[in-house]
């Protein structure tokens, strides 16, 4: 017991820090989520001591977030440890909800790393090697199951699936998806080829939906392109000026559509940017490409963000919709 609550003070810690490190910077929450708890009340003011019940939301509710309160600070509800988010519900109530009980609509995981078991109702899918082409993305059921982890030295929540197979990553949605082809291998499978994952300045990888089988037309192509400056400096290079921008590849002007992702990356002022490409295909099968980046924020924890092009709002050619953290010792 003592070494499982040893673990989540740890995980916690880490999440404090975190979402301090990030407040003055730019700040990532979803714009639906979900309830995830058995009821979750709507509140006039964000915490327990001095406000009103608006509302019971339910399990399952979806709520439509307005803003978080006080850049995102965490504080502590029961043992919980998450941020108050304005939220407006489906009735139209606005009022104030414990992040700890609500969920993203779109939920990024992997399979066999802690969780804290607390599931949102969802639809949960899969992405795997097909063959040796393609990737696909299947239906599947997700599990909490206990188990020793040699690295916390303690008992943890894994996740787990109904698969033989172990999945690339794990989807959770209020969406339906299609099942069956997503894409090509990406860049998960690439290595050797002409190119690797690293975002680095001077870096151009292109990113593509590859061709479904018997479709005779070809998705869209796009370029991840990661520009910067490095000079020497105490003998230690640094990077200034880091950017990456979304370029299409082909335009019948040679003026294509493009957008700057660099405001969803970020890294210490001392330390160099570490942004990688770790997958794209066409998870939504709009034809236009969708990408998981990998980027490290600070130096104990890093984070995988998923852009989908299905929620790309005018102007844009993706838009993040969720991020899964990596957390160190």
């Amino acid at each position: 017991m003592y070494q499982r609550f040893a673990f989540y003070t740890l995980l916690t810690t880490l999440l404090i820090a975190f979402s301090t490190l990030l407040s003055a910077q730019t700040e990532f929450y979803p714009e639906e989520m979900i309830v995830s708890a058995s009821a979750l009340k709507l509140r006039s003011a964000p915490n327990t001591t001095n406000s009103m019940t608006i509302e019971t939301l339910q399990r399952g509710t979806t709520v439509k977030v307005l803003g978080v309160h006080n850049n995102g600070e965490m504080v502590e509800v029961n043992e919980e440890y998450a941020p108050w988010y304005k939220v407006e519900s489906s009735t139209g109530k606005i009022g104030y909800a414990f992040g700890a009980y609500l969920k993203g609509t779109y939920f990024l995981w992997y399979e066999d790393e802690p969780i804290d078991g607390n599931l949102p109702p969802l639809n949960w899918y899969g992405l795997y090697r097909r063959d040796s082409f393609a990737d696909e993305i299947r239906k599947i059921e997700v599990r909490v199951k206990k188990e020793f982890s040699e690295m916390y030295d303690a008992e943890v929540e894994i996740l787990k699936t109904n698969q033989k197979d172990t999945s690339k990553f794990i989807i959770g949605t209020t969406k339906i998806l299609k099942t069956g082809y997503a894409g090509p291998l990406g860049i998960m499978d690439s290595p050797g080829w002409f190119f690797e994952g690293g975002l680095n300045p001077g870096a151009m990888l292109p990113i593509s939906t590859g061709q479904m089988p018997g479709d005779t037309t070809y998705g869209e192509t796009y370029f991840l392109a990661a520009t910067g400056c490095a000079s020497l400096k105490d003998n230690f290079v640094q990077i200034t000026g880091y950017k990456v921008q979304l370029m299409e590849m082909y335009s019948d002007n040679g003026t294509g559509k493009s957008q700057d992702l660099t405001p969803w990356f970020q890294y210490m002022p001392d330390m160099n940017p570490s942004v990688q490409l770790l997958w794209y295909g066409d998870l939504d099968q709009d034809k236009l490409p969708d990408a998981l980046i990998h980027d490290c924020p600070i130096e104990m924890a890093c984070r995988t963000s998923l852009f989908l092009s299905s929620q790309a709002k005018k102007g844009e050619i993706v838009r993040k919709v969720c991020e899964h953290f990596w957390y160190g010792d």
